[in-house]
């Protein structure tokens, strides 16, 4: 895979003093670098390898080794024309795979990762227009752990993060936390729930005013903008297990798929029970709105921003799928130019739906309605991972997308 990006201009931010500045240029078989501080003479070397294949990974190993030390791609956001990179910074795993998110004005990020053993996790925050990062939260034990998830508030000042079966807020001046909701016995047990860290997340509607958490006893948690609780939604049962979660765009909906184990463990105690079910439920009292029976298994589901579709993600990242949020019939489902079902890791809906960002091997912008290609392209940025995180900023102006490796912003 060529990467199209053949010239990157990166720049570190210095507590003193000028920028540090760097740039990698592809032709051919060449690569030529120049770096130096900002403002003063450049210095320039030129690398020339067996062939262009060469060539192109060294271009990115190098760009990975700069990212990882505080390099970043800043742009200038007014002058930038439409699909074109505004900002790329590095951005690690979190040990349960990327954690990644931006704020609704775009302005900051979250990233986290994990080192050592016994294992810490941490999480940073990075000013998009800077690049400038500091960490915000960091935690270790003598065991491992995992660090699923970091998003922001609706205020940007605090972020909702997730290790192992525990969520909680962190005020991201002081670092001071509380935790909003935890499940599981000591020290890795689930005696007093079923759910599965590794499979839920927590979400939010677009506003980040309604959230959705998962808290002992195998119960749904409903939470408001003061992170205080709206309802309570019981899910404890005997042969089902709850394996995707999560809140409309308007805030008002909640979107849960439940799945027997039998049908995903082949437990022999579940064997009669062949649920598989999307339900919709009201988001300020739990009351059940509908319920849909889904024939494959289901990775992730969201509700569409008008509430009258399910964008499904099938089992082994095919799709996404629109379904009738009434009825559960396909209504549409993208494909490649082969006509094969495609991969998506994750995706996002523009504020009034009419576009779909998809995270491929890229970013693919479909019709909202019909999953067809729209015409716009986006800037490629050179990667070989896929992506995993997709988010319309407030504004639909910025589409933010995360891989390992780096978190990206795209003017829209």
């Amino acid at each position: 895979m060529i990467a199209t990006m053949d010239s990157i201009e990166l720049r570190k931010p210095a507590a003193r003093g000028a920028a540090k500045l760097w740039s990698i240029s592809r032709k051919g078989a060449k690569l030529t670098t120049v770096s130096g501080s900002e403002g003063k003479p450049q210095k320039s070397s030129v690398e020339t390898h067996a062939d262009a294949d060469e060539a192109t990974r060294a271009f990115d190993k190098a760009m990975r080794a700069k990212m990882r030390d505080g390099y970043a791609l800043i742009s200038d956001r007014a002058s930038a024309k439409p699909g074109s990179l505004v900002f790329a910074g590095f951005a690690a795993g979190g040990g349960g795979g990327l954690v990644a998110d931006v704020s609704r004005d775009g302005r900051f990020a979250l990233t986290a990762g994990h080192r050592g053993a016994p294992v810490a996790v941490w999480v940073e925050l990075i000013d998009t227009l800077t690049g400038a990062r500091r960490v915000v939260f960091e935690r270790a034990h003598p065991r491992q752990l995992f660090l699923h998830s970091a998003d922001f508030d609706h205020t940007g000042d605090h972020a909702l993060i997730t290790v192992d079966n525990e969520t909680f807020v962190v005020e991201l001046a002081t670092g001071a936390t509380r935790t909003v909701a935890k499940y599981g016995g000591a020290p890795r047990g689930v005696a007093n729930s079923n759910f599965n860290p590794h499979v839920l997340r927590p979400s939010h509607d677009r506003a980040r005013k309604r959230w959705c958490v998962f808290d002992a006893k195998t119960v749904v948690r409903v939470l408001d903008e003061r992170l205080a609780t709206v309802c309570e939604i019981p899910l404890e049962h005997p042969t089902t297990e709850l394996r995707a979660a999560s809140v409309s765009p308007d805030g008002t909906l909640i979107a849960l798929y439940r799945v027997s184990r039998s049908i995903l463990y082949g437990q022999d105690d579940a064997k009669d029970d062949q649920t598989q079910q999307i339900e919709i439920r009201r988001s300020d009292n739990g009351a059940l709105v509908n319920a849909i029976d889904v024939a494959r298994a289901v990775t992730s589901v969201t509700l569409t921003p008008d509430n009258k579709r399910l964008a499904v993600q099938w089992e082994h990242e095919s799709g996404p799928r629109l379904l009738d949020a009434k009825t559960g019939r396909e209504l549409a489902q993208p494909r490649g130019k082969d006509g094969r079902e495609q991969h998506a890791f994750a995706w996002d809906f523009s504020l009034a739906g009419h576009t779909l960002a998809v995270g491929t091997y890229g970013l693919r912008l479909l019709d909202g309605a019909s999953l067809a290609d729209r015409s716009e392209r986006l800037e490629r940025w050179p990667s070989f991972d896929p992506t995993r995180y997709v988010s319309f900023c407030d504004d639909d102006r910025l589409l933010a997308s995360g891989r390992p490796g780096a978190i990206t912003l795209h003017r829209a």
